[in-house]
C-alpha cells in the first residue's frame, strides 16, 4: 500500500469563498441557541450507513431536553440543505461545585433514529427500485410523520427484494447495494446512484481550482480487491441423513424457498463444506393423493386415489415417512418402493393419510460424500459472478489466478437479486479501488454518495472520479465577526473510486504524462 500526500496544491488567494458568508446557526426546538453553543461542532455523515450524531456543548442560561430537535444550518432553520436534522437523545449535565454554574453536553441523533424506531416488512418481485424505497419510506411515515423522502432518483432498474423486521437503514443498504447506489438521511431520504438531476457535486478538484482544499492524500491499496463475488442464499434443508463414504444421485429436501432456485438448470449449493453443482432439481410439493388402503413398514408398493398429476416416479411423503418410488402402477398405486433402507417405509400409514411430491436434487454422475449430511442440514445456493478481465489483470501483477473473493450471506435472495448483488460488489467502489483519497475542503455541496473529480497533474498525477464515503463537517456555530475562511464548515472527505473497470485504474497515481 502506497499512500501519496500533497500540500498547499490551491492558493488561498484564488479562491470564492469571499463570495459568500454562510452563518451557522444552531436550533433547539425551533430557538434559536448559537450563541449559547461553544467550542467547535462537529457533524459525521457516512454514505448508506446508520445513525450519525453530534455533541452540543451548551452554557449555563439554555437547559437542554432530550427528545428535542435540532437543526444546524448555514443560514436559517428553514434551509433547504441544513447541515443536520435531528434530536436530542441524551442530556449530561457538568458542575464544577456548588454554586457554580451548570453546563451542559446534549448528544444529538439524525433523523435515522427516528426513521430506524420501528421495523419494515416486504417483499417485491420485478419492482422498481424507486417504488420499493418509497413503500419502505411510507411504512416508517406511517409511525412518525416527519420522516420523508427528499429525493428518489428514479430508472435505476427493477429487482427482487425481500426484507423481514428489519431496521430501515438496514433494508435501504440491502437495496442500495443491489446497485451500488447511496443514501444520506438530511431533511429528508435522499437515495440514489446520481443526485445531480437535482443537486449538484463538489467541485472538481484540480491543479488551477477555484475550490480551496488542503491535505490532500492518495492511497494504493490491493487488499481490497475483490475478482470473484458469492453470493449464499439458505433454501432447503435434507429431508434424510447420508453417511460419509456414500454415494448419492439424488438428495430428497424440504419444499421452503423453491422460488430461490432456478428451474430444469444446473444449481450449484454449499451443504457443510460440500460445494456440489447438481445437475437439477425437481419437486412439486402441491401435488397429493390419498391411500386408498392401510399399509405397513416395509411395503413396497402402496395404493392410492390416483397418480395422474404426478409428472414421474421420485420421492415422497407419507406421514413421517420419505420414500421413494420407482414406478406409478396403473394410475392408482405407486410402486417399486424399496423395503428396507433408504427410501423404504419404516412407519404403518391409514387408508385417508396425504402422500405428496417430496423435491429432490439430481446428480447424475453420482456424488461421493465426504463427510456426512445430516437431517435438516442447509442446502445453501450459491451464486457466484467472476470479473474474468480483473482476474486476468491483477494475475499479471502478483502472479496465480487474480481471484480474490468476497462472501455474502443474503437470506431469501431471489437469483436475480443475488446476482445483482454479486455483480454490484464487483463493479462497486470498495472493490478493487487501488486508489482512496482523503482531503480538506469548505465546499457546502460536499455529500455522501456523490461524486467528486479529482485531476491533478506533477510528479505523481492523481486522477478519477471518486465517490464520497465519509463527511465530517467542523464549524463554530457562534457567528464570526471576521471574514476569515472560518465562516465555512470545513468538510474532511475520505472517498473511493466510483468504479473500478477491471483492475485498470480509473484512478492513476503514476509518472506525470506531461
Amino acid at each position: 500500500m502506497a499512500t501519496e500526500a500533497r500540500f498547499g496544491i490551491s492558493k488561498f488567494g484564488v479562491t470564492k469563498f469571499g463570495d459568500v458568508n454562510p452563518n451557522p446557526k444552531v436550533y433547539l426546538a425551533g430557538t434559536d441557541r448559537s450563541s449559547s453553543v461553544s467550542r467547535t461542532l462537529t457533524i459525521p455523515q457516512t454514505r448508506s450507513s446508520s445513525q450519525n450524531d453530534i455533541t452540543l456543548n451548551i452554557e449555563p442560561g439554555v437547559v437542554p431536553v432530550a427528545g428535542q430537535s435540532v437543526i444546524v444550518a448555514l443560514c436559517s432553520a428553514v434551509d433547504a440543505m441544513p447541515q443536520f436534522t435531528g434530536t436530542i437523545i441524551s442530556v449530561t449535565q457538568h458542575q464544577q461545585a456548588a454554586g457554580e454554574p451548570v453546563f451542559y453536553e446534549a448528544t444529538a441523533a439524525d433523523e435515522t433514529w427516528l426513521m430506524d424506531r420501528l421495523f419494515v416488512t416486504g417483499t417485491y418481485v420485478g419492482v422498481p427500485i424507486e417504488c420499493i424505497v418509497a413503500e419502505l419510506v411510507r411504512q416508517a411515515a406511517s409511525t412518525v410523520s416527519s420522516i420523508k423522502a427528499t429525493f428518489i432518483q428514479s430508472g435505476l432498474g427493477n429487482v427482487d427484494f425481500s426484507v423481514t423486521n428489519v431496521r430501515l437503514s438496514a433494508a435501504l443498504s440491502q437495496l442500495a447495494g443491489l446497485v451500488n447506489a447511496s443514501w444520506y438521511y438530511c431533511n429528508g431520504l435522499h437515495f440514489f446512484t446520481d443526485e445531480t438531476s437535482r443537486y449538484p457535486n463538489p467541485a472538481s478538484l484540480t491543479d488551477a481550482t477555484t475550490t480551496t482544499f488542503e491535505a490532500f492524500t492518495a492511497t494504493r491499496d490491493l487488499t481490497q480487491v475483490r475478482t470473484r463475488a458469492i453470493v449464499e442464499t439458505p433454501t432447503v434443508t435434507s429431508l434424510l441423513a447420508w453417511s460419509a463414504g456414500s454415494t448419492i444421485t439424488e438428495l430428497p429436501v424440504t419444499a421452503d424457498n423453491l422460488s430461490l432456485l432456478p428451474v430444469a438448470v444446473p444449481v450449484t449449493c454449499r451443504i457443510g463444506s460440500l460445494i456440489v453443482t447438481f445437475d437439477s432439481w425437481f419437486g412439486s410439493p402441491t401435488t397429493t393423493t390419498t391411500l386408498t388402503s392401510d399399509v405397513a413398514a416395509g411395503a413396497t408398493s402402496i395404493s392410492v386415489a390416483s397418480t395422474g398429476a404426478f409428472v414421474q416416479a421420485g420421492w415422497l411423503s407419507l406421514g413421517n415417512n420419505i420414500i421413494r418410488c420407482t414406478g406409478l402402477g396403473g394410475g392408482t398405486a405407486f410402486t417399486g418402493i424399496p423395503a428396507t433402507g433408504v427410501g423404504s417405509i419404516t412407519e404403518a400409514a391409514k387408508s385417508g393419510d396425504l402422500v405428496a411430491y417430496r423435491p429432490w436434487f439430481i446428480y447424475s454422475a453420482g456424488l461421493f460424500l465426504s463427510e456426512d449430511i445430516k437431517v435438516g442440514a442447509q442446502v445453501i445456493r450459491r451464486t457466484v459472478v467472476n470479473d474474468t478481465a480483473a482476474q486476468t489483470a491483477l494475475a499479471a501483477l502478483e502472479g496465480g489466478d487474480g481471484i480474490h473473493e468476497i462472501l455474502i450471506s443474503m437470506p431469501t435472495a431471489t437469483l436475480t437479486a443475488a446476482s445483482a448483488r454479486a455483480t454490484a460488489e464487483l463493479v462497486s467502489p470498495m472493490n478493487g479501488a487501488v486508489t482512496s483519497v482523503n482531503y480538506d475542503c469548505y465546499d457546502t455541496e460536499t455529500m455522501p454518495g456523490r461524486s467528486v473529480t479529482v485531476s491533478l497533474t506533477g510528479t505523481t498525477a492523481v486522477s478519477g472520479t471518486f465517490r464520497i464515503q465519509n463527511v465530517t463537517r467542523d464549524f463554530l456555530p457562534v457567528s464570526p465577526t471576521s471574514t476569515s475562511r472560518r465562516k465555512f464548515p470545513r468538510c474532511r472527505v475520505s472517498a473511493i473510486p466510483v468504479a473500478l473497470g477491471g483492475v485498470g485504474d480509473l484512478v492513476t497515481v503514476g509518472e506525470d504524462s506531461q
